[in-house]
C-alpha cells in the first residue's frame, strides 16, 4: 500500500541522537508561526498529548486576540487540555495559526508548513484529583472545603508539541486529530504535496512526515481502534484513533488485553488495564 506514496520529510530533533539513550531526556524541534518571525519556538515532542501548547504571551500576536470573541473559532476557542502525567490542569484558548517546520533553508531539508489550532495556556493549576470524564476544565475543591484550587495566571516556560492521539478520553477532550500539525500538512516546498500519505515515523534522529514503502519496509503494524469517549460527533475523523492495543502476560497468567501509551513526553511508557482488573 505505502509503495504508491514518495513524499516525506525529515524534521530532525536538537538533539544529537548519538548522545544517550534515546528518548531518556526530552527531544525538541524547531518551528515558527510565520517565516518572517524572528522568535523561534523549541518545543519538546511529546507523543502523550495532541496539539502544540504554549504559553499564551509567547505567542506572535497574542497581543491582538480578542478573548471577547472567542464564540468565532476562525479567532480561538475556549478549551482545557490536562496532563494526566503531571497532573496539570491548563485552562486557555485554541488559535487558528500557520506553523512552519524546516525553515532554515542551510540545513537542507524542506519547508513544511502546517495548519492547525494552537492551545495558548492562560493559567494553570496542580489538580492530582481531577476527573477526566466530567472535570470540564474545572479543579473541584474537595470537600469538606468549598475553596476553589488557585490558578496561577499566565504561566510561562510552557512549550508541547503534542503529536499523540487517543488522547481525548484522558483528560484533553479537544486533542483531536486536526490540532496535530503532523497530521495537516498544507505545503511541501511551497507546494501542496503530491504522492504523499498522511502519516509520521519517529526515531532517535527525529521525525519523517509522509508515510511510504522505502520509510515502512519491514515494519509490523498493528490496526489502532476507533477513538472512544467525548468530543466532536460525527462524521468522525479518519485518524481519530485510540490508545495502542496489545497484552500483557506474567508468568503463567493469561495475556490481558491492554492498551499502551509510548509516551515521549515522559521517560516512562503507561500500561492501562481495563477497568476492574
Amino acid at each position: 500500500f505505502y509503495d504508491l506514496y514518495t513524499e516525506s520529510v525529515p524534521i530532525p530533533f536538537n538533539e544529537d541522537p548519538n548522545e544517550g539513550i534515546p528518548f531518556t531526556n526530552k527531544v525538541h524541534v524547531n518551528f515558527k508561526f510565520s517565516l518572517d518571525a524572528t522568535r523561534i519556538h523549541s518545543p519538546f515532542v511529546d507523543t502523550g498529548t495532541c496539539g502544540i501548547v504554549r504559553s499564551a504571551k509567547s505567542i506572535d500576536g497574542w497581543e491582538d486576540i480578542d478573548l471577547d470573541d472567542c464564540d468565532d473559532p476562525e479567532v480561538c476557542q475556549v478549551g482545557w487540555h490536562f496532563l494526566s502525567s503531571a497532573n496539570l490542569l491548563y485552562s486557555g484558548v485554541w488559535i487558528p495559526k500557520d506553523v512552519y517546520f524546516n525553515f532554515d533553508p542551510a540545513a537542507g531539508n524542506k519547508l513544511i508548513k502546517a495548519r492547525v489550532p494552537i492551545f495558548a495556556v492562560t493559567g494553570v493549576v496542580e489538580c492530582k484529583h481531577y476527573d477526566v470524564k466530567s472535570g470540564n476544565g474545572i479543579c473541584p475543591p474537595i470537600p469538606p472545603s468549598t475553596t476553589p484550587y488557585e490558578v496561577t495566571p499566565y504561566p510561562s516556560s510552557i512549550e508541547i508539541l503534542g503529536i499523540g492521539f487517543g488522547r481525548v478520553g484522558d483528560g484533553q477532550p479537544q486533542g483531536t486529530p486536526d490540532k496535530n500539525p503532523l497530521l495537516n500538512v498544507k505545503e511541501i516546498k511551497g507546494e501542496a504535496p503530491v504522492a504523499y500519505w498522511p502519516g509520521y515515523v519517529i526515531s532517535k534522529e527525529g521525525i519523517t512526515i509522509g508515510l511510504a514503502g522505502f520509510n515502512t519496509g519491514g515494519m509490523q503494524f498493528a490496526k489502532l481502534p476507533p477513538r472512544v469517549g467525548p468530543g466532536p460527533g460525527p462524521p468522525p475523523h479518519p485518524y481519530d484513533w485510540g490508545e495502542l492495543p496489545g497484552c500483557v502476560k506474567l508468568d503463567a497468567a493469561p495475556c490481558r488485553s491492554v492498551s499502551f501509551l509510548l509516551d515521549t513526553g515522559i521517560d516512562y511508557p503507561n500500561v492501562r488495564l481495563p477497568r476492574g482488573t
